[in-house]
């Protein structure tokens, strides 16, 4: 039934047919924006994220390609996924090597993409996520020559399109596990850019349990008390609670003092231990980290080197990392509480599509729109979905729109505001 259903996708995609897309007789000029984002293709299927749902989305490119409507293809980050690798994994000699893989694995898409860029009647622009930090300038224009790329910082990127009332991120730029630091471990990374951020580090341990189907351990967490006469010992102590929440739900049967997770990538070149990343208690009675040591107190001067516009404290962004309600909370805050003439925030990141009406500095209707992800299964979420984003003189509609298995689009929700 797979196969069937792809077939009909793709017959759709190479008749010219652009269900949920418009044609020319609808409309005869390009005044639509697609974005997309969080596909996460891989260099190795057999532990990717993105597999089955690979050629639908090269169906949906196919389409988009085909369209007389879309003025442009915005890629809002996590394009290639540098990071869903398990601790074992042997990267190669470099990274341009590696994306060079994720290439290879995945040509069909990249020729696409690259067809799309080519033939010049849809402006393709990419917008670094956190699963592609390291994925620079000169490396994308390498694999994807002529892309228009959306860059600010270092790993980050704000792009802004239609009438410069969209914005358009990843959204990981106010996470403290993934938004870039050019701060920490300093004294061990021989990159005097290295941005690599803890999060990477969780993303490999967290591939491996999921490989080895969450297995049984007798790992077990030396207990350490709080102090709570310090705020910045409170910060450590809340990233202790983390970590033994987040191997609570992804276990490995590693032992945490083994050295395991091989690196091989932005100036990290070790190979590290679990207990590495896990804060821990000293006789003194203070609370450290080896790895990512100064992660509660250079949080603002990280913010600040990356760009945020209205910073928060570390402990507010601890507690607020893996939820994907506060992320989407940062629209307001970040956006439409500081510049009115700001009408969508665009951000992907948490893989929950979604679009939300909600009210500027103003009182003025604004939009908020998550893109959502092309990766195989996501809780239960839908995948494969996208923004379709209608501008008119005075009026902006944005669609958030699933691809289905048979190659048309279902409109999930749909909302139009005044410019």
């Amino acid at each position: 039934m797979k196969k069937i259903a792809l077939i009909i996708c793709l017959a759709i995609a190479l008749g010219g047919v652009s269900p949920g897309i418009g044609t020319a007789d609808e409309n005869d000029n390009r005044a639509q924006i697609v974005v997309i984002s969080d596909i996460h293709l891989g260099a190795d299927d057999a532990i990717g994220e993105t597999t089955e749902n690979k050629g639908h989305l090269l169906a949906f490119l196919k389409r988009i390609r085909a369209s007389e409507t879309v003025a442009e293809l915005v890629i809002a980050g996590d394009l290639i996924d540098q990071w869903f690798l398990p601790m074992q994994y042997e990267m190669p000699g470099t990274l341009s090597d590696f994306n060079d893989l994720v290439a290879k694995n995945n040509q069909e898409i990249f020729d696409e993409i690259n067809l799309i860029i080519q033939d010049g009647a849809i402006k393709v622009t990419y917008v670094p996520g956190n699963h592609d930090i390291n994925f620079d300038e000169a490396e994308a224009d390498r694999l994807f020559p002529a892309i228009n790329q959306a860059r600010d910082a270092h790993g980050l990127g704000t792009y802004i399109a239609g009438s410069s009332d969209i914005v358009i991120e990843h959204g990981h730029r106010y996470n403290i596990f993934v938004s870039p630091d050019p701060l920490s471990n300093r004294d061990i990374v021989s990159d005097a850019n290295a941005i690599l951020p803890c999060g990477y580090f969780f993303t490999r341990i967290a591939t491996s349990s999921a490989i080895a189907g969450k297995p049984d351990t007798d790992n077990a967490f030396a207990p350490i008390a709080p102090r709570t006469d310090d705020s910045v010992q409170m910060g450590y102590y809340s990233l202790y609670k983390i970590w033994e929440n987040l191997m609570t739900a992804f276990p490995v049967s590693e032992r945490f003092d083994e050295k395991i997770i091989r690196t091989n990538i932005d100036g990290y070149s070790g190979v590290f231990a679990v207990h590495d990343l896990i804060p821990f208690q000293k006789a003194d009675g203070d609370i450290t980290v080896k790895l990512y040591h100064g992660i509660i107190e250079n949080w603002e001067q990280r913010q600040a080197l990356n760009l945020v516009q209205v910073p928060t404290d570390a402990q507010e962004a601890l507690m607020g990392a893996a939820s994907t309600e506060y992320s989407d909370s940062l629209a307001d805050r970040q956006y439409f509480d500081i510049d009115p003439a700001i009408k969508l925030v665009v951000f992907g990141h948490t893989h929950e599509a979604k679009l939300i009406k909600m009210k500027n500095l103003e009182g003025a209707d604004v939009l908020y729109a998550n893109s959502g992800t092309w990766v195989d299964h996501w809780y239960d979420f839908p995948t494969r979905t996208y923004l379709l984003i209608g501008l008119a003189e005075k009026e902006m509609t944005v669609s958030l729109r699933q691809m289905s298995f048979d190659g048309t689009s279902i409109t999930l929700s749909q909302e139009t505001i005044m410019k």
